[in-house]
């Protein structure tokens, strides 16, 4: 696993932090689970529509449908994942 690429992707979740579990910063890692499931997705995925689905799916799964909220709550997370530098290189 790229270590820039988890770490720039990890930095965006906790930027949004979108389940509101994201109280301080002394728990950076809150999100490493998601982070690795996104990685692993991210080869199948080159539109911000179908990471956004992608990602609010992740995030079903790790909380729940209510707190997942809706598909356009991730498309600002997914086009800026999409947008990073560490996946051109």
């Amino acid at each position: 696993m790229d270590n820039e690429l988890f770490l720039a992707v990890r930095k965006i979740l906790n930027k949004h932090d979108p389940d509101g579990v994201m109280y301080d910063d002394e728990n950076p890692d809150e999100y490493d689970s998601e982070v690795k499931d996104i990685l692993a997705i991210l080869v199948t995925t080159d539109s911000v529509e179908q990471l956004s689905e992608k990602l609010r799916l992740i995030f079903v799964k790790a909380f729940n449908e209510k707190i997942a909220g809706d598909r356009s709550r991730y498309e600002p997370i997914a086009r800026e994942i999409l947008s990073l530098p560490e996946l051109k290189a």
